[in-house]
Order: C-alpha cells, then sequence, then structure tokens
C-alpha cells in the first residue's frame, strides 16, 4: 500500500490548518501579540512545501485564506497578512526554485543573493498594495511624506528580518523536525 496517498497529503494539510485555526482565534484574543502570531502562522506553510509540494501549498493557502477572513474578527488585519506574509512561504519556494541558492557559507550570503532583487520587487509590490488597501478601508489620505519615508525604511529592514527567520525555519525544518515526520516516510 502506497503511504503518500492523496488523503494522507490533505490530512496533513487539514491538521496543520487546525493550527492555523488556533493560531487566528487566539489573534482575537490576544490583541497585543496580533504580528508574532500571524508570522508564526505564516511558518506553517513551510511543512506542507516541505513534506509534500508547491500545489497542495497552493491549496493550503486557499483554505487557509477563508479560515482567516472567517476566523479573524478585524477584516483589515485579515486582508493585509493573506496579501503579505501569509502567502510568503509559497512565493520564497518559487523564487528559490527559480533560482538555485549558491552557498550559504554566511547568513550574508543566505540574505543577499541572487533571489534578493526578486523578493525585494515582491515585497515592495506588497507594501503597495497594503498602503492601497489602508487607504481605500481605513481612509487614511494625508500621510506626511516623512513618516511614508520611515514606514517605508522600517518595512524593508522588517522584510530582511522576516525572510532570514523563515530561512532559518526552513533550516531548523531539515535538520531538526522532517526526520521525526513519520507521516510521509
Amino acid at each position: 500500500m502506497n503511504k503518500n496517498t492523496t488523503a494522507r497529503k490533505l490530512a496533513f494539510c487539514g491538521l496543520l490548518l487546525a493550527f492555523s485555526s488556533i493560531i487566528f482565534i487566539l489573534v482575537n484574543i490576544i490583541d497585543t501579540n496580533t504580528i508574532a502570531l500571524m508570522v508564526v502562522s505564516s511558518f506553517i506553510i513551510l511543512a506542507v512545501i516541505v513534506e509534500i509540494d508547491l500545489r497542495y501549498a497552493g491549496l493550503y493557502f486557499v483554505a487557509l485564506s477563508l479560515l482567516c477572513l472567517l476566523l479573524v474578527s478585524n477584516k483589515l488585519r485579515a486582508i493585509v497578512y493573506l496579501s503579505s506574509i501569509g502567502n510568503y512561504g509559497i512565493v520564497k519556494a518559487l523564487i528559490e526554485s527559480k533560482y538555485k541558492k549558491q552557498t550559504r557559507d554566511s547568513p550574508f550570503k543566505l540574505i543577499f543573493n541572487r533571489q534578493t532583487p526578486i523578493k525585494i520587487l515582491y515585497a515592495n509590490l506588497v507594501l503597495l498594495l497594503i498602503y492601497f488597501e489602508i487607504r481605500y478601508f481605513v481612509g487614511l489620505v494625508n500621510i506626511k511624506p516623512i513618516y511614508l519615508l520611515g514606514g517605508f525604511l522600517l518595512y524593508q529592514v522588517g522584510f530582511f528580518a522576516y525572510d532570514y527567520m523563515f530561512s532559518m525555519a526552513i533550516e531548523f525544518y531539515y535538520q531538526k523536525i522532517k526526520s521525526r515526520i513519520k507521516f510521509f516516510n
């Protein structure tokens, strides 16, 4: 009997969606740690990418989007999450599969490599989308240019930190967790 059936893959995605659901419920309860909880939730998709493939990760993201919109009471938070870090695992996997990593001698080379300009372009497109989402939903019209510049620079630093943390989470998953998951082995 083949252990890697579609039912097993869907069940694995369902278990991870259950963990994400718990996090989304906690986002409503614990208001101060919203960003940290959303970041943790965005890391869960890497298990689907590593253990199964990108097609199932896309299916997982569609289900995650529906759950997020249903469970998170603040819809602006949900939309910003889904358009920014919620889908970043898939985007990162697509970019890194297209442009294979060279060597990982240092953290500097891990961040600044051939994929970095594409990731920066993606991050800035997402930032532009978030700006228009907030402007449309919240109605922020008059923002001083210095605040826009400060927010832009802060976002760039945050994006590099998030990308680095995501890369470290992938390394950790491969080194410590993947060997312990017997779901597909």
